[in-house]
């Protein structure tokens, strides 16, 4: 994976959230199921549909309260390969060797 969001959600989706938590985490079984639900928390934050993010106001009552957290949906910024497979996957992506972009402030 690319990024950490699509590596999240991958391992959310497969079942091996545990996989994204330090093991020095790990081991404290209290701190587990609260690293748990803030992953789970923020993957509701980052939904594609803007409807089903849940607002400031119950993202703190979700972190205070036990309540049940719905099931969240694939994130709006998931990259689906990374790039080095899709170029190799998809003749759309070609190579420019002649611009030149420079990354500088102005």
């Amino acid at each position: 994976m690319d990024d950490l969001l699509s590596f999240a959600w991958e391992s959310w989706k497969n079942g091996t959230g545990s996989d994204m938590i330090d093991s020095t985490l790990k081991a404290r079984s209290s701190s587990l199921q609260n690293i748990t639900r803030s992953i789970h928390i923020g993957l509701l934050c980052v939904q594609e549909n803007v409807i089903d993010r849940p607002t400031m106001g119950l993202v703190v009552l979700m972190l205070s309260l036990s309540i049940t957290l719905p099931t969240p949906s694939e994130p709006a910024f998931y990259m689906r390969a990374n790039m080095s497979e899709a170029r190799r996957r998809s003749s759309q992506f070609t190579v420019n060797d002649v611009s030149i972009s420079n990354i500088t402030p102005r």
